[in-house]
């Protein structure tokens, strides 16, 4: 079946698809290592601001906001720390461009974050 469908033969690609599914969103907030704060109370107090900044009870189409310490997070002599996120947002734009917000928003109030 591979052969009438080349897309699903199973050979490496120049450029490798995604690892996460096309209607998922990921966003990633970067630390400054100069900022000597807790993680996990960094995640917490940037949920907190983004529920203020939404509407209450806010409606999400699939997944609802989250934010948590990256997988390895934890700093040592020379690591990153990092805050992650991950929604499916389906086909709902909306819920898209309204993190995107979140993020830009989250960005003016804490700018010793890099937002990916």
């Amino acid at each position: 079946m591979s052969s009438s469908f080349p897309s699903l033969a199973h050979t490496p690609r120049a450029f490798p698809l995604p690892s996460i599914a096309e209607d998922t969103l990921h966003y990633a907030l970067h630390i400054a290592p100069s900022v000597n704060t807790d993680e996990s109370a960094l995640a917490v107090l940037i949920s907190d601001y983004v529920q203020s900044l939404l509407v209450q009870p806010w409606l999400w189409n699939k997944d609802g906001w989250e934010l948590k310490a990256g997988v390895g997070a934890v700093s040592q002599a020379g690591d990153a720390k990092k805050l992650e996120g991950r929604m499916r947002v389906g086909d709902a734009v909306d819920d898209e461009w309204l993190v995107v917000w979140l993020l830009r928003e989250v960005s003016k109030k804490w700018k010793d974050l890099v937002i990916r």
